[in-house]
C-alpha cells in the first residue's frame, strides 16, 4: 500500500487525504522548493495551474537551491508568460477568462508582497478593483487597504481607512455586524 501524500496546507503539513476541504485550501508540495514561499502565495501559484502544469515546471528539481528572490521571479515569469499566451492574438486575457485572470493577478501580487515590492503591489491590487465583475464587491479594497498602512506613509493611512470602511459595511451585511 502506498503512503499517502504529505502536502502543506493553511493547517500546515499533513496527509492530502485528511486535508481540510475548504475553497481557499490546495496542497502546496512539502519540498525545498515550496517550503520558502509562505502558504498563501504558494497556494496562489499553484491555483493558476492543473496538477500537470505544477508538476511539468520541475521547480524543485531546477529551482530548488536558488535564492527566494530568485525563485519568486521564476514563478512572476511564469504566470507573465501565462498571460501573454492568452493573449495572443485575441482579447485581453480579463475578458475571455476573468476568473482565471483574476487568479493569475491575485499570484503575481502575492510574489510582489512578499518581495516587498509594494507599489507593484498595490497596482495589481487597483487593477483587480477596477475590472472585477461584481462592483458590489469590495473584497480587494480590503486587499489593498492594508498595503499602504504597510508603507507606514501618513496620507496612506487615511486612504486605507476610506477603503477598508466601505469593506465593513459589504462585510457587515455578509456575515452580521456581531461576527468576528
Amino acid at each position: 500500500m502506498t503512503e499517502p501524500t504529505q502536502a502543506r496546507f493553511s493547517t500546515g503539513v499533513q496527509s492530502t487525504i485528511d486535508a481540510p476541504n475548504f475553497s481557499w485550501e490546495h496542497p502546496v508540495p512539502d519540498n525545498d522548493f515550496w517550503r520558502s514561499f509562505r502558504y498563501p502565495s504558494a497556494r496562489n501559484f499553484l491555483q493558476c495551474l492543473s496538477p500537470k502544469e505544477a508538476d511539468a515546471l520541475q521547480l524543485n528539481e531546477k529551482y530548488s537551491s536558488l535564492p527566494l528572490e530568485e525563485k519568486q521571479s521564476v514563478l512572476v515569469k511564469t504566470l507573465e508568460d501565462r498571460i501573454k499566451r492568452e493573449e495572443i492574438d485575441r482579447k485581453p486575457f480579463r475578458e475571455t477568462n476573468h476568473a482565471a485572470w483574476r487568479k493569475t493577478m491575485l499570484a503575481i501580487s502575492s510574489m510582489y508582497y512578499d518581495a516587498g515590492k509594494l507599489d507593484e503591489t498595490m497596482k495589481i491590487a487597483e487593477m483587480l478593483i477596477e475590472h472585477r465583475v461584481d462592483k458590489s464587491n469590495p473584497s480587494f479594497h480590503h486587499s489593498l487597504a492594508t498595503m499602504p498602512v504597510d508603507r507606514g506613509e501618513s496620507d496612506d493611512f487615511v486612504r486605507a481607512e476610506e477603503m477598508e470602511l466601505a469593506c465593513t459595511v459589504w462585510l457587515d451585511e455578509i456575515l452580521g455586524k456581531d461576527s468576528p
